[in-house]
Parts: structure tokens; sequence; C-alpha cells
């Protein structure tokens, strides 16, 4: 595989593990919806203090989402946002829902809601470490799938091009590009070499 940048790389796995996890729970496989979770639920659950204000308000938003990820997995669509993208619109959504509930029976006012605001995840050495362990695993990983469907997540995920453009590369219809790919990712979830990092999900 030709040299991909370090964090192009971080992302990538971060996606093509979610994306793995989603093609499980889509299946009604819980344990994925676990890991998920784990790996997600700081983040998310950041994002809605930040708008309610409240922990407890906050924990109901983060389960709400993960209820509706639960029943809703095989509808995400990743050529419109990332994983991580759409649960974070998700959960500002339910927790602004949760505001204006609040003000409808209190009329209080959400101010400083910031639209575009981005949760600060910065992660510290020990984190960063085991992040940059994690994609280089998943990219090993990747490596080790068939020759048709490593291609394809290699154009998808590290080289940035949307199921179009494969589809024009490879000359494949669109529809098989995004079953291939989803398949793939499927697959990878109890793939060996991930292994250490299943039990801990991480955000990688």
């Amino acid at each position: 595989m030709a040299h991909i940048d370090p964090d192009q790389r971080q992302r990538a796995s971060r996606e093509i593990l979610w994306m793995a996890y989603l093609v499980q729970i889509a299946h009604g496989h819980r344990p994925a919806l676990y890991q998920l979770h784990a790996a997600a639920r700081p983040r998310m659950h950041a994002m809605a203090m930040q708008v309610t204000r409240s922990h407890e308000a906050a924990e109901e938003v983060v389960q709400d989402v993960f209820m509706y990820v639960w029943l809703n997995a095989a509808s995400y669509d990743a050529s419109r946002s990332g994983i991580m993208t759409w649960m974070m619109m998700l959960c500002r959504s339910r927790a602004l829902d949760h505001l204006r509930a609040l003000a409808s029976r209190s009329r209080v006012e959400a101010d400083g809601v910031d639209a575009d605001h981005q949760v600060d995840d910065r992660a510290g050495p020990e984190r960063d470490c085991d992040q940059r362990q994690c994609a280089s695993a998943l990219l090993a990983a990747v490596g080790s799938l068939p020759r048709h469907k490593r291609e394809l997540l290699v154009l998808h995920y590290y080289s940035d091009l949307s199921y179009d453009e494969i589809s024009r590369q490879t000359a494949m219809p669109v529809a098989t590009v995004k079953t291939v790919i989803r398949r793939a990712c499927g697959g990878l979830v109890h793939h060996p070499l991930l292994t250490p990092w299943q039990s801990a999900a991480p955000a990688c």
C-alpha cells in the first residue's frame, strides 16, 4: 500500500471500524452496539452537556441516540456524512429538543448554544499512542483482505473517493461498491489483528 498520512490513517481506521460496528448492529448484534457506545459516548455526552447543561439530561440524550442507532443502523448513508458526524447531529438535535420541551414548560432559553460547536476531543499521550496502534492494526487487517475488498476500502476511506468516483474508476455499479465496502467492514469486526482493541472499543 502507498504511504498514507498518519492523521488520514487514523480517521480512516475509525470510520472503517465504526462502519463494521454499524453493519453488525443492523443485523441485531448487541455486542457491536456496546462497542460503538463505549467508543463514541464520551464525545457525544460532552456535546449533550454543552447544550443541556445537565448531566442527567445529557445521559438521557445519549441513550436516546443509541436507541435510534440500534433501530436504524441500516439507514445510515456513508455518502452523506461520516459516522461520528451523523451521531453528533442526532445528539445535538435531541439535546435541542430537550431544551425546547423545557422551554415550553418554564420558558428557559437556550442562550449560548453554537450550531457549529465542536467538542474538544484531543487525546492525551497514552490515548494518542493507543489510537495510532489501533490505526496501524486496522490498516494491516485491511491489507489482509481479498484484493477487490481491500482496494475499495483503500479508495473510499484512505483516498477519500466517493462511491460515484470509485464506481467510475473501477467500472463497478455504485450499488455494488456500497455492498462490497459494507460487507468488507462487517467482516473486520472479528479480525484477529483487532482483538486487543475490541474489549476497549477505542475511538480510533
